[in-house]
């Protein structure tokens, strides 16, 4: 006579008829066999059971955390992630994510679920932030119309200085800021950063023609020739040309007349 039994975990005691024929440990999930007694019936026959321990336990997911991504540039949301149960082992490929959505910029609620073979589920939740994209792709060459213009390692005129780059020289220009004046450049010698757009121009500016100024000759002033004011008596030495300039005209007596 055999007779299968299956019970939940815990401990529990088997009995065949009125007889108590063994003890089984239900924390195991291996099917018990040979727990057994002889059955003092009629036929004197000898019975065995079989029991199986139904398995509860739910799997673990394992490695679950927090992540975020930019608007439009979706990532590995499985990276990382595991997942394990008691019986069937490494289940990580029954894993499943749903919640999230890469072109919608905010806060999202992810969900981790597994099932294990026994048909016990784990949930797990955790959150998405998607960051507005920003940044906008492009390639193409643009010239310093500046003296000197700053780039720097964000968009603002805040940020720290990289270098700086003269006017005509070359950048290439590999993004647009959103909503702002600011521009992602790459430099000839590979450095990026970012600079403002209204010092770009699409054509080489013109070479600046450095213009030397013509000095101005200085006319010569003629000092005053008379050491003593001649307005009445011109007896002073006037000896420079003109002697006129400090004696008046109708001095009779001045030197120089």
């Amino acid at each position: 006579m055999n007779r299968n039994r299956k019970i939940a975990i815990g401990a529990a005691t088997l009995v065949v008829g009125a007889t108590t024929i063994g003890m089984v440990s239900c924390y195991s999930t291996k099917a018990h066999e040979n727990i057994s007694s002889i059955v003092e019936m009629q036929s004197n026959a000898s019975a065995t059971t079989i029991a199986t321990v139904a398995d509860k336990i739910q799997p673990q997911i394992l490695g679950v955390s927090d992540k975020s991504a930019e608007q439009g540039t979706p990532i590995d949301l499985m990276l990382g992630i595991s997942a394990l149960d008691n019986i069937d082992g490494d289940i990580t490929s029954k894993l499943n994510v749903s919640g999230a959505d890469f072109t919608t910029f905010g806060t999202q609620e992810i969900t981790y679920t597994v099932t294990d073979i026994s048909g016990n589920t784990s949930i797990v939740k955790s959150s998405l932030v998607v960051t507005e994209k920003i940044l906008f792709e492009c390639d193409y060459i643009r010239y310093i119309t500046a003296d000197s213009l700053s780039i720097r390692d964000n968009h603002s005129t805040e940020a720290g200085l990289i270098t700086s780059v003269g006017y005509r020289d070359a950048v290439t220009v590999i993004a647009t800021v959103k909503d702002t004046n600011w521009v992602r450049v790459r430099l000839s010698n590979g450095t990026e950063g970012y600079c403002i757009n209204d010092y770009l121009s699409e054509s080489q500016p013109a070479v600046k023609v450095v213009v030397t100024p013509t000095p101005t000759v200085a006319t010569p002033v003629a000092p005053s020739n008379c050491t003593s004011n001649c307005s009445t008596d011109c007896t002073s030495d006037c000896t420079l040309i003109p002697r006129s300039q400090n004696c008046p005209t109708g001095n009779p007596n001045g030197v120089g007349w």
